[in-house]
Parts: C-alpha cells; sequence; structure tokens
C-alpha cells in the first residue's frame, strides 16, 4: 500500500520485490537470454537476480500483432493504423517456487523426520548451504536417504541442487526477498512488530470477511442441535476457545484437537449437527480426510480456512482470510488471531440471533460465575 513512488521506492512485500527483480529494464534484452540482475530503486548498491523459472509453460503467444486506427476527416474514416505490436512471440514459464517459503507456508506435505530437516533449515539456512549431507542428517537425528527424499519431494535430484537453490534465495541480491526469517532483536521493534501484525490482522478480518457467508453460518450454527469444533496444531487453540464461547448458548457444544479422536466422533455425527473446522492453509491431510467423512455422513460443516484449499472445496459454507504464515515460534501466527476474531464475530451474530433469550442465560452465567470467585 502506499504511492507509486513509496512502492517503488522501498517495497516491502516479497512479491512486489520479486516482481521488481523479474522486470527488465527497457533495451536490456536486445541480443540477451536472460536480463541483468536488477537494481532496487532506493536501496544503494544491492541488486536481486531474477527468480529462476521452470519448464512449465503458463502462456505461448506466437506473431502477436496489435494496431489502432487512426480516424480522420469528416467522416471519421481510418485513415492510418498505428503499429503498437507488430509480429511479437513470446513464452511466460511458471516461476519456481521459492523454497523457504514453501517451507514455511507448509505448502508440501513431510513427514515427522522431513519435518526435522525443514526447521533446521529454517532456523539457520545460510550454515546449511555449507554443511555435508552426513552432518545434516546427524543434527536431524534422521538417515541420509531421508534427507535425500526430503529433497526429492521438493523437487531437487538431491542434496546439492537443494543447497544451491538455498544459497542462491540467501545470497545479498535476494537477502531482502526472506527478511520476516530473521527476528528483530531490539525489544521496542520486536513489540512494534507485534502489535502492528495484530492491528493488520483485525482490520483486514473485518474488511474481507463475506457478510453472506457470515450469515450461512450464523443461520446454521443458531439451528443446529449440536456443534463440534476440530482444530489440529496451531488451529488447536482457537477450536478450544470456539468451545468456551459457544456453551454459553445452551447448545451442546464440544471441541476436539486429537485427530484419533475427530475421526471416531465424526463417524457418528449426522444431519443434525454443525462441525466447524479450522485450519488455516486447509490442505493437513487429516483434517481434510475428517471433512470426507462428515460429507459422506450428510453432516453440515463450516470451515475456517484458505480460499479454494481442499478443506474449502469440502465445506458447506466458508469463511477465509488471507494472512502469512510466521516461521518464528516466538512471533504470534497471524492466522490464528484472524480465526480468533471470526469466531468472536460468529459468537455475537449467534447471540444476536437468540435475542432477549440470550439476555436471560448470559444473566444466569455470570450470576453463577461469580459464585466461584472469592
Amino acid at each position: 500500500e502506499g504511492t507509486v513512488f513509496e512502492v517503488f521506492e522501498n517495497p516491502k512485500e516479497n512479491y512486489t520485490k520479486t516482481l521488481l527483480a523479474s522486470v527488465p529494464k527497457l533495451g536490456e534484452m536486445y541480443d540477451k537470454k536472460y536480463p541483468e540482475p536488477m537494481p532496487l530503486v532506493g536501496v544503494e548498491g544491492q541488486k536481486i537476480q531474477p527468480i529462476p523459472g521452470t519448464e512449465e509453460k503458463l502462456l505461448e503467444v506466437s506473431n502477436l500483432v496489435t494496431r489502432f486506427p487512426v480516424k480522420g476527416g469528416i467522416l471519421r474514416r481510418t485513415v492510418a493504423n498505428v503499429h503498437a505490436v507488430e509480429d511479437v512471440s513470446f513464452t511466460i514459464n511458471k516461476g519456481q517456487i521459492l523454497i523457504l517459503d514453501n517451507l514455511v507456508n507448509g505448502e508440501t506435505q513431510l513427514s515427522k523426520s522431513e519435518r526435522k530437516i525443514a526447521s533446521i533449515v529454517l532456523s539457520n539456512p545460510s550454515r546449511v548451504i555449507n554443511q555435508s549431507i552426513s552432518a545434516l542428517s546427524e543434527e536431524a537425528n534422521v538417515s541420509l536417504p531421508t534427507v535425500n527424499r526430503f529433497c526429492k519431494k521438493l523437487g531437487f535430484d538431491g542434496y546439492p541442487s537443494f543447497k544451491i537453490q538455498i544459497a542462491q534465495e540467501l545470497s545479498t541480491t535476494n537477502r531482502m526477498l526472506i527478511d520476516r526469517f530473521n527476528v528483530d532483536k531490539d525489544t521496542p521493534d520486536l513489540v512494534k512488530r507485534v502489535m502492528s501484525d495484530i492491528q493488520s490482522t483485525v482490520v483486514s478480518v473485518g474488511q474481507n470477511l463475506n457478510p453472506d457467508s457470515i450469515d450461512k453460518a450464523t443461520a446454521m450454527l443458531a439451528s443446529a442441535k449440536s456443534i463440534t469444533f476440530f482444530g489440529l496444531g496451531g488451529s488447536g487453540p482457537v477450536a478450544l476457545d470456539a468451545q468456551h464461547k459457544f456453551f454459553r448458548f445452551g447448545i451442546p457444544v464440544v471441541a476436539h484437537t486429537d485427530y484419533i479422536n475427530q475421526r471416531m466422533i465424526v463417524s457418528m455425527m449426522n444431519a443434525d449437527d454443525i462441525l466447524v473446522l479450522i485450519s488455516f492453509t486447509g490442505r493437513t491431510a487429516e483434517i481434510v480426510k475428517t471433512a470426507k467423512v462428515a460429507k459422506s455422513n450428510g453432516v453440515k460443516t463450516i470451515a475456517l480456512t484458505s480460499k479454494d484449499s481442499p478443506l474449502a472445496k469440502l465445506a458447506d459454507v466458508v469463511l477465509h482470510i488471507h494472512a502469512p504464515l510466521e516461521n518464528n515460534l516466538h512471533i504470534p501466527m497471524t492466522s490464528r488471531l484472524a480465526h480468533l476474531a471470526i469466531i468472536d464475530i460468529l459468537s455475537a451474530t449467534v447471540s444476536a440471533c437468540f435475542g432477549n433469550n440470550m439476555d436471560l442465560k448470559k444473566d444466569q452465567v455470570i450470576e453463577n460465575l461469580e459464585k466461584t470467585r472469592v
């Protein structure tokens, strides 16, 4: 966000930086296959290498011709043509995914042993590029074949090519692309960063939630025979928070954060029950499998997840937000904050549905709660 000058003088988003890096300057592509590294405006002495592409073609254009007619005279007839594009051919290939982004966002499903390797890579990627495969396997306490499988799962022939890619992403020219992998050392800056993330996340939820989806989810929850919340990993506390809020409506509510329990519970649910599935990526295999079981049993589902994810495609109602995942465990995950905000919104809208009856129940809850205090 900001003016054109502000964005291009000192871009902050990874996407913008990568986009700037991939755009050749006027005339620099003459008789060259690839553009020269492009300096970022306003950052002296630093350049960003173009992100390497793949062989997968997204768009191929051949012999493109674009001409604009020039009209003149009393009858406004076409008297000439401006040749804007003349016989131009080009191909757009799919870009290569940054491996560090892949590992942070969980785009590739990894086994428990492979996640140990990923954790070491993310904690200190610059050290990994100087490690041998045996040193990395020993540090992660996994076998050498596990390291090779990890690299191949990410699309590499082996460990050497994996290290080359990490080195490219960590080069001084690309260092600005991974600023968010570094933790601020200064306490005031860290506090400011955390509070800024919280504020922007809450504002984003308010601006981007679909009111129609909220209305549909509210109607489903208010008329439910029972409500069940499922969440795994970082989404587990959100499910428990939802249970704490929704039990006050007098509807049977339960939250489960264990996969085995979730599979057993969903097998016994039916069309009168409402299942709320919470997963930021919507790609966690266990939660997706659970959603499939729910769908086969006719259970109505609400998903708090990413748009167009496998989980979103299985749910009856989707409440999605866009928030970047943080790889640093000391920084609150913005996705968790967003989902907590959505739970609060649903709690308020369901409460509004019950009207005066809800006020009576609330008074009873407050009265009983006071008796538990010293």
